[in-house]
């Protein structure tokens, strides 16, 4: 009895043993081991079924060989992202590294090697203005009788809208709500932008007098960050004020 006992345990153990776990696994560019498939160079997935170099990105003209990005000279890194020329440069104020130079590109308004000078402006050119928003009525009662106001921007030196810089020609029947832009009158160069100015809209009512609709006062150095080509006429500390107006500019230096 005992005999057939300890013949039967080893049939047992032996067929267990002789268990192939690789049996039912499909290993499509790879080998199985223990029922896991192990992936030749170059492919990855549960039945190594996924080529890598079908979606690994090889940046600055790098080559993808057997999943891994080979990298021209000059470049390294996972996607070969990284100039080796530009490593320790650090272009700022916006600048960039020229990579067959190693040294920095440097916006409009900014210079030497790093881009660390900010330059001062000789001249500031308006090239058009852009009016996001105005008042919709002239307090409650429609700006002319029969269509929309016919606009018309200035420019005003001091803090009131009474000493007329510059004045570009109306737009005629404007529509709330919707934005325009006036090239007329175009460019304007301001030499002294930290001059205080009133900027202000007027509905033109010739041949009766113009009425007044909406000014904002301020210096144009106070709105410069940087040297944007852009620079916007706005309180955002009264959002009751109708007064949304774009500058659209030019920088000399």
């Amino acid at each position: 009895m005992k005999n057939c006992l300890f013949f039967c345990f080893a049939i047992l153990l032996l067929t267990t043993s002789c268990k192939d776990d690789c049996k039912d696994v499909q290993c499509i560019n790879g080998s199985c081991d223990e029922g896991i498939c192990n992936c030749f160079p170059g492919f990855t997935g549960d039945e190594c079924e996924t080529r890598i170099c079908d979606t690994l990105v090889c940046m600055n003209d790098g080559e993808c060989v057997n999943g891994v990005c080979e990298c021209p000279e000059g470049f390294s890194g996972l996607n070969c992202e990284t100039n080796l020329a530009c490593q320790g440069v650090t272009c700022e104020n916006g600048g960039t590294c020229n990579t067959a130079t190693a040294t920095c590109d440097c916006l409009p308004g900014y210079s030497g090697d790093f881009c660390e000078n900010v330059l001062t402006p000789t001249n500031l050119r308006i090239t058009a203005v852009r009016i996001d928003d105005f008042p919709d009525t002239n307090n409650g009662a429609a700006w002319d009788a029969s269509d929309g106001p016919d606009i018309y921007f200035s420019i005003n030196t001091g803090t009131m809208p009474d000493n007329t810089q510059f004045t570009t020609s109306s737009t005629m029947n404007t529509t709330a709500g919707t934005s325009f832009t006036i090239t007329d009158g175009f460019p304007l160069d301001i030499t002294d932008i930290a001059t205080m100015r009133t900027f202000a809209l007027y509905d033109s009512d010739a041949p009766d007098a113009d009425e007044y609709m909406e000014a904002l006062s301020g210096k144009l150095s106070d709105l410069q960050l940087g040297f944007p080509t852009e620079m916007r006429l706005y309180d955002a500390n009264n959002p009751s004020l109708e007064f949304d107006v774009t500058l659209m500019v030019e920088w000399s230096f």
